[in-house]
């Protein structure tokens, strides 16, 4: 089986300061009475076998009483093909900032959505024989690896500073138009808006950045 170091360093972070501040970006209103914005990147990473509720388990470590800690946060995990394993280290890059009682509404919409735009797919690792003419047996195992946007941000509508998560994710980019063909259909992402912290949100908007 090969094994190879991904080490990749993170993008730079949006600033909690200035948090909607993105440029070049396709934005689309899905309803002018919603609350949330919704802001993904144009680029896509892919996450390997890190589920998603552990880059969650995370993030909400890191964002805690009224901000996120801005520090990197790296996991370790695989990315497998049908007869490949690589390692690779994940960095996120968290901010954010946002009113205590309001926290864990935000952080449920967050995570919401980007479990609804994550493509994920099962990958069955079946390495071959290093040596056929000795006994090999077959160890193959499946595996659940997604890809999903570079840049992941939430901004509930309210107020000059409004409140915001956001963190940028770097692994191994791909060019799939994962965000901007969302673009055309927003009613999974209005979903999974409306659906988390008891309805407290609706979809405002959705952008590609």
């Amino acid at each position: 089986m090969r094994y190879q170091s991904l080490v990749l360093a993170t993008l730079v972070a949006v600033t909690c300061a200035n948090p909607v501040q993105l440029s070049k970006r396709k934005e689309e209103v899905y309803d002018k009475d919603g609350n949330l914005k919704v802001q993904f990147s144009k680029q896509t990473v892919k996450v390997g076998d890190i589920s998603l509720d552990d880059i969650f388990d995370k993030l909400g470590d890191a964002c805690n009483e009224n901000l996120c800690e801005t520090n990197d946060i790296t996991i370790k995990g695989q990315i497998h093909t049908s007869d490949t394993t690589d390692n690779i280290e994940l960095t996120l890059g968290p901010t954010g900032s946002y009113k205590t009682d309001l926290r864990k509404k935000l952080f449920e919409a967050w995570k919401a959505v980007v479990k609804e735009v994550a493509k994920c797919e099962e990958v069955t690792n079946d390495p071959p024989c290093p040596n056929p003419q000795a006994f090999c047996p077959s160890k193959f195992h499946t595996y659940t690896q997604c890809e999903v946007p570079q840049y992941w941000g939430v901004i509930y509508n309210k107020g000059d500073n409004p409140p915001n998560m956001q963190t940028d994710l770097e692994v191994e980019v791909s060019d799939d138009k994962l965000c901007e063909d969302l673009l055309g259909g927003l009613s999974g992402v209005a979903g999974a808006v409306n659906g988390a912290a008891g309805g407290f949100f609706t979809l405002l908007s959705f952008a590609c950045t």
